[in-house]
């Protein structure tokens, strides 16, 4: 009688526990545009499920190779009724970065979830078009080559010419 009664407390006292322990939350991210310029304005869009969720945080941080600014975004998403997902703007702010590194920090069920060891991380294009950072603009500025070179021809048919008249 006495195995049976402590049996029995064991199992309902696994089962009560397990019911206490809560999911981890999972989310998916995807950004707006899906590739992104250096220093231009990314919209993120997270769906997260599993448990009660009652604030998303986003952290971006842009790096150049294996560096990256320490001055990252560490702001709260705002939850979509229509859709559910979570959203939000950032204005990346550094012209050297070559790529950005970002996650989610999530409040469950009363729990912080910080999913830093899993972060995702998306290279970033160039700028393009006519704001004066790209690189192909460079070929439609005129260079000093052709004065140098202008120069050069100049003195040396003066010096070809100082030869003769002597």
């Amino acid at each position: 009688m006495k195995k049976i009664l402590i049996a029995t407390i064991v199992i309902l006292s696994f089962f009560a526990s397990s019911l206490l322990v809560s999911a981890e939350p999972t989310y998916d991210i995807t950004l707006n545009p899906s590739s992104p310029v250096k220093e231009s304005t990314i919209k993120f869009t997270a769906d997260v499920s599993n448990g009660t969720i009652s604030e998303v945080r986003l952290i971006v941080k842009e790096c150049k190779d294996d560096f990256c600014y320490t001055d990252g975004f560490n702001v709260s998403m705002t939850k979509n009724a229509s859709s559910g997902q979570y959203e939000k703007e950032i204005k990346l702010t550094h012209g050297e970065a070559n790529n950005i590194e970002y996650w989610l920090v999530i409040k469950s069920n009363g729990v912080w979830y910080d999913f830093q060891e899993s972060y995702l991380q998306k290279d970033l294009k160039a700028s393009g078009g006519t704001n004066g950072n790209s690189n192909s603009n460079s070929k439609k500025t005129p260079g000093f080559e052709l004065i140098v070179f202008i120069l050069s021809i100049a003195v040396l048919l003066f010096v070809i010419r100082q030869k003769r008249v002597k």
